[in-house]
């Protein structure tokens, strides 16, 4: 049994033999595993009594019971409606299903919370539409991402979990004849199941395979797709985001942190920061301050080459944190007037929560490069892929203690320009 500085080709050998005839997923192939107008689209499709499907009214049926309603025909489900309202304008609804006394309008998220003031005009707009046309009833339904919302969304007069919907449109399976309809069934709800449903992180065997022994993958010549660890990493950030939404106030924060951006499989690090925090008058881009949260496939994946200024990276399989300011000057004057600028209290701050200066790391490795180009402090999160759960709540650790410096790194860019 050979072994490699914590690596053994028995574990490689064995995880492969897993994975091998592992089937893939045409949602994961398309990247929508959680893209919430393709999973309507294709819910549309089902819930439509005259669907190519041939399944009749079957999986409608099944859909409303969950909300506790029933459709009587005729039935028109429209995607994508957009209504016209005198008093809000346009507004669009994910799903419109309009029989011959009722106007039911469904709300879908399958990444993040839907906001009551929105989903309250939307209610508004469709009552005005079902006045228009016959004084129909209205009805608005909320499919929320996370069942905890059951509870909370009590604007939602109608509401029924992923959990619920997946579990009625499985009954129905049987109503499916063509064994390709069938397949993509499957593949649906095997994907709800496993990107929107599912709550905690992991790491597919797949990426565990691929991210430890990718080298030796290349050597014996075994193509390994790395589709699954990109999943797994926009999955991490997805869960990251939700959750720093839920704790601040994230309207005062820029960069490729925010809701506005899909977390795709192509997202290999995020950034935070905010406009302010420029430290040369006029500039424009990037600020000088961001919090770098890296996930690139040369931290993720197996690396032994970390020379010079990236010696101080560890060589298996972690995500990085940085707080990076950027500093092009020889003398390095930005970095060393906020390290003067920093409290007692800030620097342990930073320590308790897992940073480390890169500066003093790469003089613990014996680099010859006295410093980092881009990164003050850094925080290493080695993957441990048997206990996915703490790699989450390292970065949030990081995050949070870099969220408190926001007020000191505040008072630094201002006071900054002026003396320098």
């Amino acid at each position: 049994m050979q072994q490699d500085s914590g690596r053994d080709l028995s574990e490689m050998f064995s995880l492969l033999q897993e994975v091998q005839g592992t089937g893939t997923n045409i949602f994961e192939i398309l990247d929508i595993e959680d893209h919430e107008k393709r999973l309507t689209c294709f819910l549309a499709w089902l819930l439509n009594t005259n669907g190519s499907h041939n399944a009749g009214p079957a999986f409608l049926d099944a859909f409303l019971d969950c909300f506790d309603l029933q459709a009587s025909a005729p039935v028109d489900v429209r995607y994508l409606e957009v209504l016209n309202s005198t008093e809000h304008g346009q507004v669009e609804i994910d799903l419109v299903i309009e029989t011959d006394s009722r106007v039911i309008g469904v709300e879908i998220k399958t990444t993040h919370t839907e906001s009551q003031t929105k989903f309250k005009k939307e209610a508004a707009v469709l009552r005005e539409y079902a006045q228009e046309h016959q004084q129909k009833a209205a009805e608005m339904l909320y499919l929320p991402h996370l069942g905890s919302e059951v509870e909370s969304a009590h604007y939602a007069e109608h509401i029924a979990t992923w959990h619920q919907v997946v579990e009625a449109l499985q009954t129905c399976r049987g109503e499916l004849e063509s064994g390709h309809d069938i397949a993509l069934f499957d593949d649906f709800i095997t994907d709800i199941d496993k990107h929107v449903i599912r709550q905690e992180v992991s790491f597919s065997k797949e990426s565990e395979l691929y991210l430890k022994y990718r080298d030796y993958l290349e050597d014996f010549e075994i193509d390994i797709n790395a589709d699954s660890y990109q999943n797994d990493r926009k999955d991490i950030y997805n869960h990251l985001w939700q959750w720093f939404e839920e704790n601040y106030e994230t309207d005062r924060w820029n960069g490729q942190f925010d809701r506005s951006r899909k977390f795709g499989k192509n997202t290999r690090y995020i950034r935070l920061y905010k406009n302010g925090w420029h430290l040369t008058e006029g500039s424009s881009g990037r600020p000088a301050f961001t919090l770098e949260i890296q996930g690139t496939e040369k931290r993720l994946s197996w690396y032994s080459d970390n020379e010079g200024a990236d010696a101080y990276r560890l060589p298996e399989p972690h995500f990085e944190m940085t707080v990076a300011l950027n500093d092009n000057t020889e003398s390095q004057k930005r970095r060393e007037a906020y390290r003067e600028y920093l409290g007692e209290a800030e620097r342990e701050a930073l320590c308790d929560g897992g940073f480390q200066s890169v500066r003093e790391r790469l003089n613990e490795v014996d680099s010859a490069a006295p410093y980092n180009k881009y990164h003050m402090y850094s925080k290493i999160i080695p993957i441990d892929f048997t206990d996915p759960d703490n790699v989450v709540e390292e970065l949030k650790t990081g995050l949070q203690t870099f969220v408190a410096l926001e007020e000191s790194i505040d008072e630094f860019t201002r006071d900054l320009p002026s003396s320098h």
